[in-house]
């Protein structure tokens, strides 16, 4: 249910402002993250993570939200050619990889479903 809550209180008002936020804009590119459709249209008027951070509530909806679509989607893993991209690669001086995604480390998780290919 939580994810229904998020939705309708959150990215589909969004989508739905979208074409009235653009035109507001002049369709020019979004660049600031404080002003965009999904600012413009929730009661906040918070950017989107600052949002998350200041209403734990939403926070664990989203959190629920993402929990459930990565039960269902495919793996970035098995959708880019993850080995022919590490093949060869140097990681000594920089991070394979930065994993962003609201400290659930799925994205980390995956690449460590490489092991084999990470260790030759």
């Amino acid at each position: 249910m939580a994810n229904v809550h998020y939705r309708t209180e959150s990215l589909i008002p969004a989508a739905i402002n979208l074409h009235a936020y653009l035109a507001k804009t002049r369709y020019r590119e979004p660049i600031d993250p404080t002003s965009n459709s999904y600012v413009d249209v929730v009661p906040e008027h918070l950017p989107f993570f600052t949002r998350l951070q200041n209403n734990p509530a939403l926070g664990a909806q989203f959190v629920s939200l993402m929990t459930g679509w990565s039960k269902v989607k495919v793996s970035w893993v098995d959708y880019f050619p993850t080995e022919s991209l590490l093949e060869g690669a140097n990681f000594s001086s920089a991070p394979l990889l930065v994993d962003v995604g609201m400290w659930m480390g799925s994205r980390a998780v995956s690449l460590h479903s490489l092991g084999a290919v990470l260790r030759s």
